[in-house]
């Protein structure tokens, strides 16, 4: 995703700019976004690249989106009405809400243009069609998943679950209850955090400070300012700067405020940089060419910064890495030993509500490996009836960054979890259990 994104940003930046300054916008992009970028809160670097967080495909689709603008005004071809309607289609599917007020800008322009029969009908129709044809799937999509065809997963997910606002100005929610203690603890505990300390409302210009500190040391830091200070402010560049001010407003309204929630700006910001690189390149002080020096000294340090940060391992959370594995090693070892296996996960008092162990394939009954919380010893009981024709392991975790403890909790068609109740645990007697079941597997 990442390669298409750098791929689409070129072509995006052509269509503004000569050819070597939109290469030298898109370097510039590859090298921040892809490489150096740094995880929501400091981390992980790169995490456009390396988790699945990143904003590479609505970047992509911002960049389809104003990269056709500009030839479709310039008289167009039937393949750039094409790629505005697949960028719409991407922004509908991966950032609805940032990428909508990111594409105000060119949606006015273009509705404008063809108003005054500036744009022929048939370069309208084909995006009309993937317009429609995209309402079409994500609406048989979320009918088959939220059984609404106006309803979308996310949605759902949030009724379900959270009771924090997505809005500042919106008052919480209340839920009837929660089948896991966890979940309480993550979505009314952790994430109900993260909108009580906008408040007071003297709290709420601080981290809205906090937010845009963040966005700005993500896709900018002291070096790619430079060129933004040199930007000419001319009418040919309001959509960018009104595609980068929209998207960045509609971000600061809600409680949350990450690079990738953004990211659909992203390529219009790269395209003010590389016109600011433009302007900047024609400065001389007395007759020395001191913009290309400094356009040089900017680009050099953007990509030794980059390079050198390739081969280091990556410093983020080392409980995230090591849990990772654990899960995946443990996993592999279970569907290698054969048959299928019902893993219940017990957390201790250390265990990271960012690190969840329990999520399974769409199709949990067909799944070799199926993983759920352990809850009460009715529940669980209830649990291992409907799973009676597998083998049911007990996990249990602590500190996630230490390896997980796997052991036999019952065998096939035993009639209690005995494991459960702490009072019954001694009756679980190992030369009561078949052969192949005595043993304990442990993540490497």
């Amino acid at each position: 995703s990442v390669a298409a994104m750098a791929g689409a940003f070129c072509w995006m930046l052509r269509g503004w700019l000569p050819g070597r300054w939109a290469w030298l916008g898109a370097m510039l992009a590859a090298a921040q976004l892809v490489v150096l970028g740094r995880e929501y809160g400091g981390g992980v670097i790169g995490y456009w690249s390396q988790s699945y967080w990143g904003g590479a495909v609505a970047a992509t689709g911002g960049a389809l989106v104003f990269g056709a603008l500009p030839r479709l005004l310039r008289g167009g071809r039937f393949r750039d009405s094409v790629f505005f309607g697949l960028g719409l289609a991407v922004l509908a599917n991966s950032r609805p809400y940032e990428g909508l007020a990111a594409i105000l800008p060119a949606c006015g322009i273009l509705g404008w243009a063809w108003w005054r029969r500036r744009l022929p009908v048939r370069l309208m129709l084909p995006i009309a069609s993937l317009i429609i044809l995209t309402a079409a799937a994500m609406g048989y999509y979320n009918y088959r998943v939220t059984g609404q065809v106006f309803k979308m997963p996310a949605v759902e997910h949030y009724e379900q679950y959270c009771t924090f606002p997505l809005f500042l100005w919106q008052p919480t929610r209340e839920l009837p209850g929660w089948t896991h203690a966890i979940l309480e603890k993550f979505h009314d505990g952790w994430e109900m955090n993260l909108y009580t300390r906008h408040f007071p409302w003297p709290n709420l210009f601080k981290q809205t400070a906090l937010k845009l500190g963040r966005l700005w040391a993500f896709f900018l830091g002291p070096v790619l300012t430079l060129p933004l200070l040199f930007l000419p402010w001319r009418s040919k560049f309001w959509p960018a700067l009104g595609a980068c001010g929209l998207t960045l407003a509609a971000c600061l309204l809600c409680v949350r405020a990450a690079p990738h929630y953004v990211a659909p700006a992203a390529p219009m910001l790269f395209l003010l940089i590389a016109a600011g690189f433009r302007r900047l390149h024609h400065l001389r002080l007395r007759g020395w060419p001191l913009g290309a020096l400094l356009g040089l000294a900017v680009f050099i340090t953007v990509w030794t910064q980059a390079l050198a940060a390739l081969p280091l391992p990556q410093r983020g959370n080392t409980s995230v890495s090591r849990f990772m594995s654990y899960r995946r090693d443990i996993e592999q070892k279970l569907i290698r030993a054969g048959g299928k296996h019902l893993v219940l996960v017990r957390y201790g008092t250390r265990h990271s509500l960012q690190n969840e162990w329990v999520y399974n394939a769409a199709d949990i009954d067909a799944s070799p490996v199926v993983w759920a919380r352990a809850m009460s010893e009715d529940e669980n009981r209830a649990l291992l009836d409907y799973f009676h024709d597998r083998m049911a392991w007990c996990l249990e975790i602590d500190d996630d960054a230490q390896r997980p403890f796997l052991h036999v909790s019952c065998s096939s068609g035993a009639p209690a979890p005995e494991f459960l109740s702490a009072d019954r645990a001694a009756e679980l007697q190992p030369e009561k259990q078949p052969k192949q079941l005595r043993m304990t597997l442990s993540a490497p």
